[in-house]
């Protein structure tokens, strides 16, 4: 029964994300940690993740923005190893913490009026060094946590890309930080028997809402996806808001895990 559950809530993330531009990682991540451990959770949602990046690639290759990515994928990819790298040092909970926290202020941005239509040029704009720089931290944050999503959708909002632009983008610079990731989880120790199988039921989920996305994104507008996007921001943030301040409490007073164990 949990393993439906969780296959309903995949789908119904992958394909928020489809409309949102992305955010299905960090919707997934406080709901995954009902059922794995902390630790296992990136390891078994990259699984998902990595799928749900190739099968983008294969429906929307030919929009992939390459000047981005080119400038991109170097450091996020150095990145990437520090972060999963800091998994064996550091407390994910005190990231998600702080992560839950920026998502929510993007509250904000759901009042403003947003753009109609987007300029291919936009992305000249933008220093190649903010590229680098958001690069290196999306990787650092994807290898620690496991996930990115909507994080950075404001800076391909910035660039100028448009919707389907967004998600074959994405998809290109997440793919091999994902590859990276399996490699240095398992290197890790961190997929087990339990994590591998739900990760294969996220990774089965990823698949077929990929398959609606070619559909949907010719009749969203732009308004309508930034909006959208910066709701899934927001959302995701007080889902791992819940998540993290519970997994504090419990770190800190470990009798309150006992009593509500005892309590069920």
């Amino acid at each position: 029964m949990i393993y439906f559950f969780l296959f309903v809530a995949a789908l119904t993330a992958f394909s928020l994300s489809a409309f949102c531009g992305g955010g299905a990682g960090l919707l997934l991540i406080p709901i995954l940690g009902y059922s794995l451990p902390l630790s296992q959770v990136p390891a078994a949602l990259t699984l998902g993740t990595a799928t749900s990046s190739f099968s983008r690639i294969w429906i929307f290759f030919s929009v992939i923005r390459w000047d981005i990515a080119k400038l991109f994928l170097p450091t996020a990819m150095l990145g990437v190893i520090l972060g999963a790298k800091m998994l064996s040092y550091l407390q994910p909970m005190y990231l998600e913490l702080c992560i839950s926290l920026f998502l929510i202020s993007n509250l904000l941005w759901l009042f403003r009026k947003q753009e109609t239509k987007h300029t291919a040029s936009a992305s000249l704009t933008v220093p190649p060094w903010q590229i680098r720089l958001v690069g290196l931290l999306a990787g650092f944050i994807s290898g620690l946590t496991g996930a990115v999503g909507v994080l950075f959708n404001r800076f391909y909002f910035r660039c100028g890309l448009d919707n389907d632009e967004i998600i074959a983008t994405r998809a290109a610079n997440e793919v091999l930080l994902h590859l990276i990731k399996l490699y240095l989880y398992a290197s890790l120790g961190l997929f087990h028997l339990k994590t591998i199988e739900i990760g294969l039921l996220v990774a089965l989920a990823a698949v077929l809402s990929s398959g609606l996305m070619k559909f949907v994104l010719p009749s969203v507008s732009r308004g309508l996806f930034m909006r959208a996007g910066y709701t899934a921001m927001v959302l995701s943030g007080v889902l791992m808001l819940n998540r993290a301040v519970v997994d504090i409490k419990l770190a800190n007073d470990p009798d309150l895990g006992s009593g509500l164990i005892t309590s069920n």
